[in-house]
């Protein structure tokens, strides 16, 4: 009992137990009995201050960890489904001259109608070129190949979003493959679509292929 009341008491100690005042000496010793019970006091505020204190960074930490990680967890996943993203409207990754030409065509005519270029990324490539060369393999301009549909093909390459479209031209530059798009209804919503974020564009001796995705 009379530890617990040295402890939240605020009264000196000839209050708090006369009795015991009454066997030890009556000035010096009460003193040093009130000294070490401030000195008591101010420990124990202390520590439980600090103590809450440690506790509320370590979950500020821990919250600031888990934020960090998931946003790291996300982007790693993205990276592992679609390959490579640019990170830039002017990087082409792994397109060759002529699929970049187009990619920088189609990026400028959606700007120049108000809209975000769009991001190059990897699998989309990889569609589009194995597209392109199958086409010329078959001399046939067509979404579908011999073996596989347009939305099998691009599920292999792991090309899918949201949102999934693909434009196809036989031309003999880049240019022209680009007015053909312009001049057809489709082809052109194809690349004024607002909801679209990334592609890729793949050729193949005048057989050109444009995945677009939203992701």
């Amino acid at each position: 009992m009379l530890y617990k009341s040295l402890k939240t008491s605020k009264k000196p100690l000839s209050q708090i137990s006369p009795s015991l005042m009454k066997i030890l000496p009556p000035k010096n010793l009460s003193k040093k009995l009130n000294a070490l019970l401030m000195i008591f006091r101010e420990f124990w505020s202390t520590y439980f201050t600090t103590k809450f204190i440690y506790i509320l960074l370590s979950l500020s930490l821990v919250s600031c960890s888990s934020k960090r990680l998931k946003v790291i967890k996300v982007k790693s996943i993205a990276r592992i489904k679609y390959g490579k993203i640019a990170t830039n409207f002017t990087d082409c990754l792994i397109m060759n001259k002529e699929s970049c030409e187009v990619f920088n065509l189609v990026n400028q005519y959606r700007k120049k109608h108000g809209l975000n270029p769009l991001l190059a990324i990897e699998n989309c490539i990889k569609a589009a070129n194995y597209h392109a060369h199958q086409m010329q393999n078959n001399d046939e301009l067509s979404h579908y190949g011999r073996v596989e549909t347009w939305s099998e093909r691009v599920k292999r390459f792991d090309a899918v979003g949201q949102h999934m479209s693909e434009n196809i031209a036989r031309a003999e530059t880049s240019s022209k493959a680009f007015d053909l798009w312009t001049q057809s209804e489709e082809h052109n919503t194809n690349m004024l679509n607002p909801v679209l974020t990334h592609t890729g564009v793949g050729y193949s001796n005048y057989y050109w292929t444009q995945c677009f995705l939203e992701i």
